[in-house]
C-alpha cells in the first residue's frame, strides 16, 4: 500500500523549530502504545531505530534503518526502512516542511508498506487499521508538541 497523510501544526518559525526538535528526540513515537527503544538515536543515515509496538495486548519489536535525512533549512525528516526482523516490508518517509510565503509548518507521512509476518497477512484489515491509527495519532502528538 502506498500511504501519504499531511497535517498543518501551525504558522511560524516557533512552530517549525520546535517540530524539528521534537524529531530529533522521536517524539512522533511516543504515543502511549508505540515507542522509540533509544529515544537518543541520532537521525543520521544508516541509523538502526527500534520500535516498540502495543498491538491487541501484545508488544511487539519492529526494527528499522535510515535510508536518508533531510536537513534543511526548510525542512527536515528522514526516510526509514524496515529489516528483516520487522512485521511489514517497506519504506516511510518523515518529514516537517516550513513554506517561508505562507509560514505554514505541515507535518507529512508518505509510507509504501507490505506484509511481512505471516499473521499480518491473516490480519491484513486489522493491520492497515493500526497504520491509520498510528498516522492519526502521530499527527496528533506532533500538533500537541507544537502549540
Amino acid at each position: 500500500m502506498h500511504d501519504r497523510s499531511r497535517v498543518e501544526l501551525g504558522r511560524g518559525t516557533r512552530i517549525f523549530a520546535a517540530a524539528r526538535e521534537a524529531f530529533m528526540g522521536w517524539r512522533q513515537f511516543d504515543l502511549g502504545w508505540v515507542a522509540v527503544v533509544d529515544p537518543a538515536a541520532a537521525i543520521a543515515d544508516g541509523q538502526v531505530v527500534g520500535m516498540e509496538t502495543r498491538t491487541a495486548g501484545v508488544w511487539s519489536l519492529n526494527v528499522c534503518r535510515i535510508l536518508e535525512t533531510i536537513d534543511a533549512a526548510n525542512r527536515y525528516g528522514f526516510l526509514y526502512a524496515t529489516t528483516a526482523t520487522h512485521v511489514e516490508v517497506g519504506q516511510e518517509r518523515f518529514v516537517v516542511d516550513f513554506d517561508p510565503a505562507t509560514e505554514i509548518v505541515s507535518y507529512g507521512i508518505e509510507a509504501v508498506s507490505r506484509p511481512r509476518h505471516p499473521l499480518v497477512w491473516l490480519a491484513y484489515p486489522f493491520a492497515r487499521a493500526m497504520q491509520h491509527r498510528f498516522v492519526r495519532d502521530s499527527a496528533a502528538r506532533m500538533c500537541d508538541l507544537t502549540k
